[in-house]
């Protein structure tokens, strides 16, 4: 077989026409670089090797097209693609476009490397089984265990999405002391010149031989990079990378939000560009105004909340057993009225290996914030069975085709949830030798099993719980209606919400006070002064 280094694009044996847009890329289409972060932190800790710690780093550098292995063979492959399609405007501009940056002068690329990590095992032997193989040509199929963050094989394509050209090269140097590497581009099928029909199959290889196999030897397109002796590790080359102007805190935001109990139990550190993210930088970062101008104000808030769990000193824990499951951790915050805009009133849902999967729903309006740390347990092997391909929710719906798999992984998320809401009302709950003010507590931990709740706790102390009797109101739609006889109307005047949702006077406006329900107060009843919440009026009279 003859070898030689250049891109081969394997044909469809007249099967299937790739078309440019595909399910596994426009999964991370709506935030790429915010996926790229995830899911390469995540290989990264997956492939911990020899170290309490594993580094990564994120860099942009630019180089002339001419350095890039192959590429004008791969501008001549893009340009056929937009030949077939230039009649098709959908993907006709995005390919133009990718027909125009491959031909640029300069190109910008994106290296993720990882160290203190194994490597891809497999390089040289190229095995179907390991992790070099399948993260190059598998596609649906993972490497990894019960023990890994990811398992279904797709992740890798977060790394395309944030490629102008729709390119990336690996590269691996392992623990076995194989080095190697390999281009891929995801492209779209084109027709294959002097065949009858024959067309690609959308994917073209940077390889060394028609089996598309990996080139081993080192790979070095970096010019201010290159690994040392001994240093194992991948090296991830995004080419033609989007860079945004904020790239970087796009980036760093999605690692604080994803992997903050890695960096606080010290397991991780990485290097974005110029700005360290580590255990030791965590606080300097969190107060940079950099941060709430990429997150947002609610995003901003969730890793605040994050870092407020895990190192503030009025933390309530709590190891929760959950039988044959094993064990969770569990952590609590409670917010007075003066910082109840801090609180998030959920439940962040961490697992092994210390990744955020999710976050629950609003668990009470009670000013909290809480979090939930999965070990490598059984909890843990279960859950990831149901986890989609952005490891951002569970799925029971993916066990459909075992059903006994499905029940017993239902049963156990839920415990999960309800150990989780039981330590929560015994921590918001609980004795205090001072006054605590929980207003709205009426409504706190409602589910959709018992319906809501019929208390409005309004005072905690020495263990007394006093309540009041909420009257349920069915209020009318806001248009004038006939209210009596003397064809009086009421609207709502109070309860504007901000744009994030909340209610406008938890940020200020209006009366902290409880509502006062009054039974002589009805809007039914003639002179009545409408429903009231403290001394503003809910409903007003129109005459």
């Amino acid at each position: 077989m003859t070898e030689e280094k250049k891109w081969r694009s394997p044909n469809n044996d007249y099967g299937p026409e790739i078309g440019l847009d595909n399910g596994d890329v426009e999964t991370f289409k709506k935030e790429p670089e915010e996926s790229l972060a995830r899911e390469t932190g995540q290989n990264s800790i997956d492939a911990s090797y020899n170290s309490l710690v594993v580094r990564i780093e994120y860099h942009l550098f630019e180089v002339d097209r001419t350095d890039i292995p192959g590429m004008d063979e791969l501008s001549s492959m893009i340009e056929d693609c937009y030949e077939y399609k230039k009649d098709l405007p959908k993907e006709a501009v995005p390919l133009k476009k990718m027909v125009d940056r491959s031909n640029d002068t300069k190109i910008k690329c994106l290296r993720v490397s990882d160290f203190f990590t194994t490597g891809l095992e497999g390089v040289a032997s190229y095995d179907s089984e390991k992790a070099f193989y399948l993260l190059t040509k598998g596609s649906g199929v993972s490497y990894k265990g019960s023990g890994s963050g990811g398992s279904k094989g797709i992740g890798k394509y977060a790394a395309f999405v944030n490629s102008n050209v729709n390119t990336v090269f690996y590269y691996t140097y392992n623990k076995d002391e194989e080095r190697g590497y390999i281009g891929v581009s995801k492209l779209r099928s084109a027709p294959i010149p002097e065949t009858d029909g024959l067309m690609t199959q959308g994917i073209a290889y940077y390889s060394i031989n028609d089996k598309k196999e990996p080139i081993l030897e080192e790979l070095i397109l970096d010019p201010g990079f290159r690994r040392e002796e001994g240093k194992y590790g991948t090296d991830v080359y995004v080419i033609g990378f989007n860079a945004e102007s904020d790239w970087k805190w796009s980036i760093i935001s999605k690692l604080l939000e994803s992997f903050m109990v890695a960096f606080k139990k010290g397991t991780l550190v990485v290097d974005v560009d110029d700005i360290t993210v580590s255990k030791e930088k965590l606080q300097e970062l969190i107060h940079d105004p950099n941060l709430p101008r990429v997150c947002g104000k609610r995003l901003y808030r969730d890793i605040q909340a994050q870092y407020a769990l895990l190192f503030d000193d009025d933390i309530i824990s709590k190891n929760i057993d959950l039988r044959d499951l094993g064990q969770v951790v569990a952590y609590v915050k409670k917010y007075d009225a003066n910082h109840s805009d801090m609180a998030t009133h959920k439940c962040v849902l961490v697992r092994y290996p210390y990744m955020k999967i999710k976050t629950s729903d609003t668990l009470s309006k009670l000013p909290f914030s809480a979090m939930c740390v999965i070990g490598d347990n059984e909890l843990n092997k279960l859950l990831r069975n149901v986890e989609n391909p952005q490891h951002t929710d569970w799925e029971f719906n993916r066990l459909n085709d075992d059903k006994p798999l499905k029940k017993k992984t239902k049963e156990a998320e839920k415990l999960l949830r309800d150990k989780i809401r039981e330590f929560v009302t015994e921590v918001m709950l609980a004795d205090s030798s001072e006054e605590t003010d929980v207003f709205g507590a009426g409504e706190f931990l409602p589910s959709a099993e018992t319906g809501d709740v019929e208390v409005e706790v309004k005072t905690i102390k020495k263990d007394i719980v006093h309540t009041t009797k909420v009257r349920k109101n069915k209020y009318a739609a806001l248009k004038k209606e006939k209210a009596n006889e003397d064809d009086e109307s009421f609207v709502h005047d109070t309860g504007d919400l901000t744009d994030d949702g909340d209610d406008a006077k938890k940020q200020g406006g209006g009366s902290n006070k409880p509502p006062k329900p009054n039974p002589h107060d009805d809007p039914n009843e003639q002179g009545g002064h409408g429903a009231t919440d403290g001394d503003k009026p809910i409903l007003k009279k129109l005459n």
